[in-house]
């Protein structure tokens, strides 16, 4: 500062110097030649020290400082000086004399100054909140480590133990003095009141302790330590996905905003806890999503390549969700994670070291095409599952039940919705209502709308319910292992039949008891009597049995030599059975709805497909319905396909409308028009066999 000080004084002097020597003889005082002298340096000097105290940068502080050492030679004069006096009083009275001319002369030397000066100001106010603010969150931070999903903005999971070998050899080598692992989550919170932050970031890293709130959360929602607040926070499953899940915490203290506290900026509320709590919260045992590096020199380019080499030796393919198989001297890569996709980057390093790699073989680039639907003259895709075990029918559209999900189509060729049992559960039974589903299943009783604006009403949750029924009895005593229910009420009177490990049996409620029917079955059926069903047959409760051989189904159907029937006072027949039916799940109106392998079939007028949303394709696992797409020459012609054999009862002469399923997640609904051009059997690629379940398309290189 003492050497601030002397520059200051060596600048502003001279100026004075001179203005005191030239003026010396119209001093009435010798004080005043020496107020002349040093006044203007003195003013200079405690202009410098006060803007130097507000941290101003240097050019504001040193302009500002010379601009009051000449501002202040100036203003002296007239003040110490008679004869200078003369001059500023007809100066002034020039000023009165032409009021207007003054008035824009200084309006616009005000304007000029206020620019320069606003700017300088604004300018340096910026950097100044932008540098407190970055110390603030960052601190001794010089490196974040990270990994992101570019779809969803979520941050990919890393081994905990893999992020404590990095840490560990960074630090063997010397490139950080310290380094801390964590998650960093994004929350709502909310107090007792219901006053919530809509987002706010979780923090919770290794070693540190308890439950914490910074000044400023605590200040929204008006919560001290001892308080119980609610969090709640989005993350993507093991399937992909997207969940919510919450918790209540006890706030053990509150943090200034410093340090830690100010993680996320000065003004922005966080919160903090300990990594095991959030990692057993988020079910994310031995994971986490940031590393936080402090290196021991400056940051600069040498450094952080300093460190990307260590990762680099570090990380294996593997940890970054790079899949390798082999199979009959061929190899493929692919990446797990996210869309799956391989990067540019990772693509055109392929491209410049293959050779070198693969010698004389060959390879073939291949981008997999999620589909959301396909449509030709209805929509095909539309079923919860592609093991459909029951199928029922009504004048607005069709349900499709399989073993944890149902989905609705409406009026037979539009537009589907569907509904799953939450945690993976299981559907007991299922009651047809006027303009909904109701749904028994081991998580509770649903009643799920053909609406789809209509949301589902929860009758029952987290019980396991085994009727499809909303009647207040007890249900019968029965056995624990239940293989299927089903449910019918006639004339006020409810029925269920039940089917177990040692049989079936039928009950029906009479006066305030469950009675159980001489007759056993696992299926009801209402045709103007109660029929009683099974694999075997239907019967009646007087006891009337169908046809000796002839195979039963749900819905009051039976099947035999190709032709299905109802049952009835008597027995009628619908219509012949196509080859594809599987024989486990049919449903008529004025056309045969059948289960199949790959899903539905659909029979009148036209025989057409209905296809699940997802396959399980042996190997793979489940996947979505898929074009493939290659840059080889055993692709089909641009704008063609080849299909696999679940599209063989399409027209194959008429153009069939793809929907992609992530152009469609960021509101792309446009179809791409494509036609077949033969199948997949006729392509020579070893394992195409398992991939039956999607289609092969053009890739354009």
């Amino acid at each position: 500062m003492i050497f601030e000080s002397i520059v200051v004084l060596l600048l502003i002097l001279p100026i004075s110097v001179s203005t005191a020597w030239g003026i010396r003889k119209d001093f009435e005082k010798k004080i005043y030649f020496w107020i002349q002298l040093f006044g203007p340096p003195i003013d200079a000097l405690v202009v410098f020290l006060l803007l130097s105290w507000f941290d101003f940068t240097f050019i504001a502080v040193w302009g500002c400082t010379i601009a009051m050492g000449i501002l202040s030679n100036l203003l002296l004069q007239p003040m110490l000086s008679p004869r200078r006096l003369i001059v500023f009083r007809l100066s002034w009275q020039q000023i009165v004399r032409h009021k207007r001319q003054a008035a824009l002369m200084m309006g616009g030397l005000l304007i000029a100054s206020s620019i320069i000066t606003s700017s300088l100001v604004i300018g340096d106010s910026l950097d100044k909140t932008m540098s407190k603010e970055v110390n603030a969150m960052y601190g001794d931070t010089d490196l974040l480590v990270y990994r992101q999903d570019l779809r969803t903005g979520f941050s990919f999971d890393i081994n905990q133990n893999l992020s404590q070998q990095i840490g560990e050899e960074l630090s063997n080598k010397g490139h950080v003095d310290s380094w801390n692992h964590g998650l960093e989550t994004i929350v709502i919170v909310s107090n007792e009141e219901g006053e919530a932050i809509p987002s706010m970031k979780w923090y919770a890293y290794d070693s540190w302790q308890g439950i914490s709130l910074n000044e400023i959360a605590a200040e929204e929602i008006d919560v001290k330590a001892g308080d119980i607040i609610e969090i709640s926070w989005s993350g993507y499953s093991d399937d992909g996905d997207l969940s919510r899940d919450s918790a209540n915490l006890t706030v053990e203290s509150i943090i200034p905003m410093t340090g830690i506290g100010a993680m996320s900026g000065t003004k922005s509320p966080a919160m903090f806890s300990s990594l095991e709590l959030a990692q057993l919260l988020q079910s994310k045992e031995f994971s986490i999503n940031m590393m936080r590096m402090s290196l021991t020199g400056s940051t600069n380019t040498k450094a952080v390549d300093e460190v990307t080499d260590v990762i680099d030796e570090i990380v294996q393919y593997e940890d970054s969700g790079f899949e390798i198989n082999t199979e009959s001297g061929s190899i493929s890569i692919s990446n797990s994670e996210g869309m799956g996709r391989l990067e540019s980057g990772v693509m055109d390093s392929w491209r410049e070291n293959y050779t070198t790699l693969i010698g004389d073989g060959s390879s073939m680039e291949v981008l997999q095409i999620p589909l959301q639907q396909i449509y030709q003259n209805s929509n095909i895709v539309v079923l919860p599952d592609d093991r459909i075990q029951e199928i029922v029918t009504n004048e607005n559209g069709d349900w499709y039940i399989s073993g944890g999900a149902v989905s609705f189509q409406k009026q037979r060729s539009g537009e589907a919705h569907d509904w799953q049992v939450p945690d993976g559960g299981v559907i007991n039974d299922v009651t047809l209502l006027s303009d909904s589903l109701l749904i028994a299943h081991s998580k509770g009783l649903v009643q799920v709308f053909e609406n789809t604006k209509t949301d589902p009403i929860e009758h029952v949750d987290g019980d396991e319910v085994l009727v499809a029924a909303l009647f207040e009895q007890e249900l019968p005593p029965l056995p624990d292992t239940i293989f299927s229910v089903d449910y019918l009420q006639v004339n006020g009177i409810d029925w269920i039949a039940v089917k177990h490990l040692l049989g079936s049996e039928v009950f029906y409620y009479s006066g305030s008891e469950w009675v159980e029917s001489n007759i056993s079955g696992e299926w009801l059926h209402f045709n103007d009597e109660v029929f009683i069903g099974s694999p075997q047959g239907w019967i009646n409760t007087d006891g009337e049995a169908s046809d000796q051989g002839w195979k039963g189904h749900r819905n009051g159907l039976m099947s035999n030599n190709g032709t299905l029937y109802r049952v009835g006072a008597e027995t009628t027949e619908l219509t012949s059975i196509n080859s594809k039916c599987n024989d486990l799940s049919y449903a008529f109106d004025t056309e045969l709805i059948c289960s199949t392998d790959f899903g539905v079939l659909i029979s009148g007028l036209e025989v057409v497909p209905r296809l699940p949303k997802s396959v399980d394709i042996g190997s793979f696992g489940e996947m979505p319905q898929l074009l493939l797409a290659t840059n080889s020459s055993i692709s089909p012609p641009e704008g063609k396909i080849f299909s696999s054999s679940r599209l063989d009862l399409l027209n194959q002469s008429q153009s069939i409308l793809f929907t992609g399923l992530i152009p469609y997640a960021y509101g792309d609904i446009t179809p791409t028009s494509l036609k077949i051009n033969g199948g997949m059997s006729e392509m020579e690629i070893p394992g195409l066999e398992e991939l039956e379940g999607i289609i092969l398309d053009n890739l354009e290189p």
